[in-house]
């Protein structure tokens, strides 16, 4: 009775009776601690080592709990409850984020608490050294690695639906690796990329996408290591392509066997064909380009009609037509004239195009002749809406038998359907973006359910989180990209304190562990000698 009594009033001895004696317990949570090593990861034994500390802090021993790596987190204030301690160090699991170890917090939180207070680091960085009161207790181990340090898409100024891809792979291993990266679009295979390096070779490559994202597709790009290492999170990247939907484009003609052809075979567009007499402006809101084909509309203005237009021959202008007008100048960065030579093309009529007027309106003639346009644009600034028009009709030229032709209609109507050429969105893991007004992001990798709407965002997880922003929706590709974190091989084995339990830790525990020990031995003891009838 006396040793359970002992034990409930959970003594402790001088030194941890004093003011102060309170220890700040700080987590790694970087990638690195994701590396296995003899069947376990740095973050197992690290999260074991601090299971143990937490089982041991009382009212006169509180322990702090924070999470560092990127940007430091307070999982606990002190806390002298185990229960408590333990119950939320259990869950915990670590990131893919990279950078450095932080402990400016744990450091103003164990100063606060007085002179006998103590930072204890769990950690796998070889490069944290103990100081002051901080410890630092080892819980990695030496590995070999290899890495994907970069991944992206990005399309070409002059082809945006071809994009140039990046890949960068190096080897932080103490032999030569070989191995495979497979490209993948939709889970679907577009490309092997084959490496074969000696210890911290690095392998780059440039190489061509042309990415056909089916229907319905997510436009997710993906890099993946054949090959199994120490550390998984740095052998996939991510990447994401912009996704589209198909362009409703009207072809109005009395009969154009190039044109209808041409836009029937691309694959990029969804196209209908109309007669002009079945033809009304009004349909003209259903569709996201109308094509007018060498047709007059009496009465008919684009300007004020409404939705995006490409006017060819008579329907560009009503005015009469020069006779094999040249080319005279071109303008060679116009979204039209994308890799589109018309130096060769002979026309044997056009006329000048009637172009809106007004300051609302930004007019450009990407090919002029002699004294008129032959194409020019005209952009409205208040609604964005687009029209370009072609002073000739298809008939009136030797183009539809040129490599040119296809290549500016397709261009025309990436313009006039509102083309978006920028860079596909992407950020590292533990790094903040700022969200736009009313952007909403998903909260974790995929199209989960939880989401956070506008301010700072910080993805702890690689992997590809969809956001959306009034009717657009995308994808942000974050990735680790840490070379110091994927370096594994200056890691120095566990310390002491990570290693199996031994007699030094044993000898550490808290007093009541030994008194509630000796109460249970004696019961045990007292019951197995009144079982023989010794006590009789």
């Amino acid at each position: 009775l006396l040793l359970i009594l002992a034990a409930l009033a959970r003594p402790v001895t001088g030194r941890f009776a004093r003011e102060g004696t309170s220890t700040v317990l700080v987590l790694d949570r970087r990638v690195g601690m994701q590396a296995e090593t003899r069947g376990q990861s740095a973050f197992e034994r690290a999260r074991a080592l601090a299971l143990g500390l937490a089982r041991r802090s009382d009212d006169l021993r509180p322990t702090a709990l924070l999470l560092a790596g990127g940007s430091p987190e307070i999982v606990s204030p002190f806390s002298g409850d185990p229960a408590a301690l333990t119950a939320l160090i259990a869950p915990l699991q670590p990131s893919d984020a990279g950078g450095e170890l932080d402990l400016t917090l744990a450091r103003q939180i164990a100063a606060a608490r007085g002179e006998q207070s103590r930072v204890v680091v769990l950690t796998a960085d070889a490069g944290l050294k103990p100081e002051g009161r901080v410890e630092v207790v080892q819980v990695g181990g030496s590995a070999d690695n290899v890495a994907i340090l970069a991944f992206a898409a990005r399309p070409l100024p002059s082809s945006p639906e071809t994009y140039s891809g990046l890949l960068r792979v190096r080897n932080f291993s103490r032999a030569r690796r070989r191995g495979d990266v497979e490209i993948a679009l939709d889970d679907r295979t577009i490309d092997v990329r084959s490496y074969d390096l000696a210890p911290d070779e690095t392998f780059s490559a440039v190489f061509p996408l042309l990415p056909e994202i089916a229907p319905g597709g997510r436009g997710w790009l993906t890099a993946r290591l054949s090959a199994p290492d120490a550390l998984a999170a740095d052998n996939v990247a991510y990447a994401a392509l912009p996704v589209r939907e198909r362009p409703r484009v009207l072809l109005v003609t009395a009969g154009d066997w190039f044109l209808e052809n041409l836009l029937r075979a691309d694959t990029s567009l969804r196209f209908e064909l109309l007669g002009p007499d079945l033809f009304r402006p009004e349909m003209a809101s259903a569709f996201d380009a109308v094509i007018l084909d060498d047709v007059a509309l009496p009465g008919f203005d684009p300007a004020t009609a409404g939705g995006n237009w490409l006017l060819t021959g008579r329907a560009a202008s009503a005015e009469s037509s020069a006779t094999q007008p040249l080319v005279r100048e071109t303008e060679p960065k116009s979204p039209l004239l994308r890799q589109v030579d018309l130096s060769q093309v002979t026309f044997l009529r056009a006329s000048a195009p009637q172009l809106p007027t007004g300051e609302d309106w930004r007019l450009a003639r990407p090919v002029m002749g002699l004294d008129a346009p032959l194409i020019a644009t005209a952009e409205q600034r208040s609604t964005g809406r687009r029209l370009a028009y072609f002073g000739f009709a298809t008939g009136d030229s030797d183009l539809p038998l040129r490599v040119a032709y296809p290549l500016l209609v397709s261009n025309t109507l990436q313009w006039l359907t509102g083309e978006r050429t920028e860079d596909p969105r992407a950020c590292r893991a533990g790094e903040t973006m700022t969200l736009a007004d009313g952007e909403t992001v998903a909260t974790q990798p995929g199209a989960g359910e939880s989401a956070q709407t506008g301010g700072p965002f910080v993805p702890w997880r690689n992997g590809l989180y969809r956001t959306r922003r009034a009717d657009q929706s995308g994808w942000i590709a974050v990735n680790t990209f840490a070379p110091a974190s994927s370096d594994l091989r200056a890691l120095p084995e566990p310390s002491e304190r990570a290693a199996a339990p031994t007699w030094s830790a044993v000898i550490r525990w808290p007093l009541w562990y030994p008194l509630a020990l000796a109460a249970f031995l004696l019961l045990l003891a007292e019951w197995l000698l009144y079982q023989r009838r010794y006590t009789e």
